[in-house]
Order: structure tokens, then C-alpha cells, then sequence
């Protein structure tokens, strides 16, 4: 189980290499048409995995990576009981690294954040889990932002 989803996590953004670099790090606006070309890295990473001859469970990692719990996700509006255990994991990791790295939010600010969409985009147990890992020096901190869903 942790070497697929190892190799799910490592290769969930895969199908990036077939969108235009001038698209893919545009830092104006993007239009419609790029978004929607943007938002196709998922269909083309899934493509690339299978065409590896890897796993289903792996493929559909990085064709679902973008999916919300309550359907509002992209690209196929997805819900909970189609997301698997291994898309749920990458989705949350996924969406810590752009709230840091690429928005350049501190991590006390990205885990607000997440939590602040946990209901809507992922599972609150994994995401609990996660923020553990992460601030694992710092347990009041995590206590503290889950207390609301804990009374």
C-alpha cells in the first residue's frame, strides 16, 4: 500500500508535461481555454499512467486529484464515496504544497485554510492525521484549529 501510493503521490501531476510551459506558468490571467486546457493535466496524467501499465488505483489518482468530497471538484465532479483512500491522501497533500509553495502562505495559514473547506473538499480524518504529521512539535496548535469540529 505505501509503495503505490508512493508511486500515485509522485506521479499524481504527470499529465502537466503535455500542457504548454507558456500556459502552464502563465502569471497573468488565465482564459477559459487555458484553464480548461490546465484542467485536462488529469485525463492526460491518467492516460500517461495506464499507458505505463500501472494500476487502476494509481492512474486514478492523478485523473481525480482535483475531485472535492461534495462534488465540486474537476474535472468529473466526483463525491466522497467515489474517491478512493489513495485520492483523498494526494488530494490533501497536494492542496498544502500549492497553499504553501505556490501561494506562499506560511503553514499555520495553509492548515486554516484546509480546514476552513475541510467539510466540502476533504475527509476531516485525514486531513487531522495530516496536519499531526506536520505539526508534530506543535500539538496545541493542532488542538486548537480542530476544536470546532471536536465540540
Amino acid at each position: 500500500m505505501i509503495k503505490e501510493l508512493t508511486i500515485a503521490a509522485l506521479l499524481h501531476d504527470i499529465g502537466k508535461i503535455r500542457i504548454p510551459k507558456d500556459i502552464l506558468y502563465k502569471s497573468d490571467n488565465l482564459k477559459f481555454n487555458e484553464i480548461e486546457l490546465i484542467e485536462n493535466h488529469t485525463r492526460l496524467g491518467y492516460q500517461l499512467i495506464k499507458s505505463m501499465g500501472l494500476p487502476e488505483k494509481i492512474a486514478e489518482v492523478s485523473y481525480n486529484h482535483h475531485e472535492r468530497l461534495d462534488g465540486q471538484g474537476y474535472p468529473r465532479k466526483l463525491t466522497k464515496d467515489s474517491l478512493s483512500l489513495y485520492t483523498q491522501i494526494v488530494s490533501i497533500v497536494n492542496a498544502y504544497d500549492i497553499l504553501s509553495a505556490k501561494e506562499k502562505n506560511s503553514a499555520k495559514e495553509t492548515v486554516g485554510i484546509m480546514i476552513s473547506e475541510a467539510q466540502k473538499a476533504y475527509s476531516l480524518d485525514l486531513l487531522y492525521r495530516f496536519i499531526n504529521i506536520v505539526f508534530k512539535q506543535d500539538k496545541d496548535f493542532v488542538k486548537q484549529k480542530f476544536q470546532a469540529f471536536i465540540n
